[in-house]
């Protein structure tokens, strides 16, 4: 694998792709819709493709000659998106479809599609590479609809000897090349200076899985070089570090010295399940969870890559937010 191509290339895990792959020597090329806000990529020596996933003879032509694909780019859902369905339709599918056709029609080797844990029947039985998906439901959050979407066409495209993998990401936060992107409120780092500021002061006790940028990226990027074909691979974190949000904040103002504590919301209390500051986050709590959640062990057998723990993670976070005076 010598040149890839990095859709999504200024987010939180899509930077840090290309900054692991760069400093690896190999020849990146970054889909970016503004090169302005992606000068940071280009000073890693990145070469900065203007275009948009939602374009398909724009990223047929982004696809020439690269021998891989890290797909990143997606819109995010969760408490505080303001995305459409009609744009989580045309990123999160038709998108990552027009990726999977651009990449056939350049005879890419490999392409490395990042998902969701929402595509993974999690309910009654732990996390792995190979748990069940979903059921399809019209009651699926437009967000999980899309990505099961393009898990189905990706699976379709492996099952004629395409070369599609997937990555499974769970609640990403942490440093990146370029920080103003992950500052906002649906990336994790974002809430995390929410909580910082004061403006986060209390959320719902539903379970997560925390996992750094960066190690999303390792992961991705030993998914292209040596991930079997239809095969998924974990990236969300390890299993010991599962806990709320609150608690994921907590831990986060605690070692940045910040005085400041995010309450958990009783949702037994009258009218919280009705609140709408939840969003379609409530549609995600659950009385009991699997123990663990999830397994990687087969990820980290195939691909190496071992996640780092949430205190080494949140920590690097401090660092990196106050090396550049945002705390």
């Amino acid at each position: 694998m010598k040149t890839v191509l990095v859709t999504g290339a200024t987010g939180s895990v899509g930077s840090n792709v290309c900054r692991l792959a760069a400093e690896r020597g190999l020849e990146v090329r970054a889909l970016v819709r503004d090169p302005d806000s992606a000068s940071p990529l280009a000073d890693l020596g990145v070469e900065l493709v203007t275009g948009d996933v939602t374009d398909l003879e724009g990223m047929v032509t982004a696809a020439k000659g690269v021998d891989g694909i890290v797909h990143c780019a997606a819109q995010i859902g969760g408490t505080w998106s303001t995305v459409t369905a009609e744009d989580f339709e045309a990123v999160n599918q038709y998108g990552t479809f027009n990726v999977l056709d651009a990449a056939e029609r350049n005879d890419v080797a490999k392409t490395v599609v990042l998902l969701s844990a929402v595509v993974c029947e999690r309910d009654i039985s732990t996390i792995t590479e190979t748990s069940p998906i979903v059921e399809i439901s019209p009651k699926h959050s437009p967000y999980a609809r899309t990505k099961l979407a393009a898990f189905y066409e990706g699976m379709a495209r492996a099952a004629r000897g395409k070369g599609v993998t997937f990555v499974i990401p769970g609640g990403i936060y942490g440093p990146t090349p370029i920080i103003e992107r992950a500052l906002v409120p649906s990336i994790f780092t974002g809430t995390l200076m929410m909580a910082a500021r004061g403006e986060l002061t209390e959320y719902l006790p539903g379970l997560h899985t925390w996992v750094l940028g960066s190690d999303v990226a390792e992961v991705s990027l030993a998914a292209l070089e040596k991930g079997r074909i239809g095969a998924r691979y974990l990236a969300l974190g390890r299993p010991e570090d599962v806990c709320s949000l609150p608690a994921f904040c907590n831990a986060f103002l605690s070692l940045a010295g910040i005085d400041g504590h995010v309450d958990t919301v009783d949702v037994k209390a009258p009218g919280v399940l009705d609140d709408k500051r939840w969003g379609s986050m409530i549609n995600y709590l659950r009385d009991s969870h699997p123990d663990p959640m999830h397994d990687p062990t087969r990820t980290t057998a195939e691909l190496g890559v071992v996640p780092a723990s949430l205190d080494e993670g949140l920590r690097a976070t401090v660092d990196w937010l106050r090396a550049n005076g945002k705390i």
